[in-house]
């Protein structure tokens, strides 16, 4: 019985001894995640102390060098006050501040010297102000963004536009039922051919193709060719005539819908698209005019009476869409390159009805005041561009995100319109190179027993397979 006793005690002992054991060595180790941890607030405190030394430098110098040049370009009043700088906090693109203004100087002052400002100060100055309000928020950018920073989906609706990245590199996306048609501009290579695949992308990616209709006039270059067999693109014009078909498909939606919000303002159902697809249990679709190259519908003095006559048709349909198309759904994007009020000519008046106006890279301070109203937009580098919505006299500025024809072609490969794509097990059976094979894109109807080929636009012969006679080819 002793024996048992002495061996149970014995038991209890090491099994209490286990326990001790234990818990030391869990005191052992929360003490040592204690000492790591400490140790690691204090690395990053350490950290937040040299940043805000650094900030606090960097801050001085700036504001030491802001003064000087206030100096030096006579901005200051006859008590030699000049605005007071006081920089907020440090940003992923250099600073954010706020610019207090003093008695006899104004926000235009400065505004008027921002070539040089931006120049002396090495930064893009953004500056935001408001009524009623003596200071100004300011954005001072010199910070370079990656420009090797890739597109991503945004997920835009189908009443959204997006315009690339803030600074802050937040996405920006406009309300159209709110900031309605939309002024390109810029000087070649400056971007707008990159910034405008990626709006229609975005729409491509997001939208269904009974939610948005895309209707793509290409004359110019044939750069966005690549659209054109894309499900959500209800029509491509390459040609002036193929544009005035266009234009006048679009006069037809137009009438038809007035047609339908009309009788819905007399029931007090609905006044605009927004309200009727939220009563309605046909929706109707948003509808976007993308105009590249403004200046081919422009009229010319070496056009002939046609050619003038169907330009002028083009131009007041576009007009008419600028005028009513905001509760219709139906909006226009005008692309420009050469931007001078000679040049401009009718489109003026469509720049005016434009509620977003973005300029990328001006090639002299008159064609960024034309569509900017100041000169801004000069010396941009390329993929950033300076934008104002409503008309507004504030301005910001976007970036465009790298989106590369490869990426695009990629993520444009699954929406195109299944006519057009290239039957591969077709081609693989026959043993034969369908990039060598030419074909009218035009065509859009199957014919009994052939398989259709789709190659660029360019090429105008029709080339088909007969899949029952071992991959014979016969023009068409």
């Amino acid at each position: 019985m002793s024996e048992l006793f002495n061996i149970r005690t014995e038991f209890f002992k090491s099994k209490e001894k286990q326990v001790k054991i234990k818990t030391n060595f869990m005191q052992k180790n929360k003490i040592k995640q204690k000492i790591n941890q400490n140790k690691e607030n204090n690395l990053h405190k350490k950290e937040e102390i040299l940043q805000n030394k650094q900030f606090q430098k960097n801050k001085l110098e700036f504001e030491q060098k802001f003064y000087r040049l206030m100096l030096e370009l006579g901005l200051y009043n006859k008590f030699n006050r000049t605005y007071w700088l006081r920089i907020v906090e440090k940003t992923n693109y250099g600073f954010y501040a706020q610019l207090y203004l003093t008695d006899g100087l104004a926000f235009t002052d400065l505004q008027d010297k921002i070539d040089k400002l931006q120049q002396c100060l090495n930064c893009i100055w953004i500056m935001t102000t408001k009524q009623l309000q003596d200071y100004a928020d300011i954005k001072i950018v010199n910070q370079p963004l990656d420009e090797e920073l890739p597109y991503e989906n945004p997920k835009v609706k189908p009443h959204q536009m997006y315009m690339g990245l803030r600074f802050t590199l937040n996405p920006l996306i406009n309300d159209m039922n709110k900031n309605q048609m939309v002024m390109i501009a810029g000087g070649i290579g400056a971007g707008k051919t990159r910034f405008l695949n990626m709006i229609l992308l975005s729409w491509i990616l997001n939208c269904t193709p009974e939610q948005v209709d895309i209707y793509l006039s290409d004359i110019a270059k044939n750069e966005f060719c690549g659209f054109q067999h894309i499900k959500h693109v209800k029509y491509y014009a390459s040609e002036l005539d193929e544009l005035l078909i266009m234009m006048r498909k679009i006069k037809d939606i137009i009438d038809k819908r007035n047609k339908i919000i009309t009788r819905c303002r007399e029931k007090g159902i609905a006044t605009n698209i927004e309200e009727y697809n939220k009563v309605s249990k046909d929706k109707l679709s948003y509808v976007y005019i993308v105009i590249d190259e403004y200046s081919v519908v422009a009229p010319d003095a070496s056009d002939n009476k046609q050619e003038k006559e169907m330009k002028q048709e083009v131009i007041d349909i576009i007009k008419k869409v600028t005028k009513i198309g905001r509760s219709l759904g139906i909006f226009t994007i005008i692309c420009l390159q050469k931007t001078s009020k000679t040049e401009l000519g009718e489109a003026s008046i469509i720049k005016n009805m434009s509620a977003v106006r973005i300029s990328f890279r001006a090639n002299d301070r008159p064609s960024s005041e034309v569509i900017i109203g100041d000169n801004s937009a000069v010396g941009l580098a390329d993929r950033y561009a300076v934008y104002s919505l409503n008309g507004g006299a504030n301005k910001d500025y976007l970036f465009s995100p790298n989106l590369t024809t490869e990426m695009l072609n990629e993520m444009l490969e699954p929406y195109i319109d299944d006519k057009f794509k290239i039957k591969k097990s077709v081609v693989s059976k026959h043993n034969f190179d369908p990039s060598i094979i030419e074909i009218d894109t035009k065509l859009k109807q199957y014919k009994g027993g052939f398989e259709y080929i789709n190659t660029p636009k360019q090429e105008t012969k029709l080339v088909v397979l007969k899949g029952l006679k071992g991959g014979e080819f016969v023009d068409y």
